[in-house]
């Protein structure tokens, strides 16, 4: 995603904790930022096709697919811009 002041941020659904998580990375100076988990989308069960976009306040937000249990659910959740 990127916003009119050319902020950006990346997301994917990654297993690398053996279960699928959605992981963020933003530039900074010397590349990219450490790759960073956030709570609400990580833990149990199944978390996907992550989407992003910034609003005009610079806030990030993230949606993603849940599935647990068989049971599949929409998620979402607001970063500030400093997040």
């Amino acid at each position: 995603a990127a916003d009119a002041d050319a902020r950006l941020a990346v997301a994917w659904d990654d297993d690398r904790d053996e279960t699928s998580d959605i992981w963020l990375a933003r530039p900074i100076q010397t590349g990219w930022s450490e790759n960073f988990s956030l709570p609400e989308a990580s833990g149990a069960g199944e978390q996907t096709h992550p989407s992003l976009a910034f609003d005009r306040e610079g806030r990030l937000h993230l949606a993603w697919l849940h599935e647990h249990d068989g049971a599949r659910a929409l998620r979402y959740c607001r970063l500030r811009a400093a997040d």
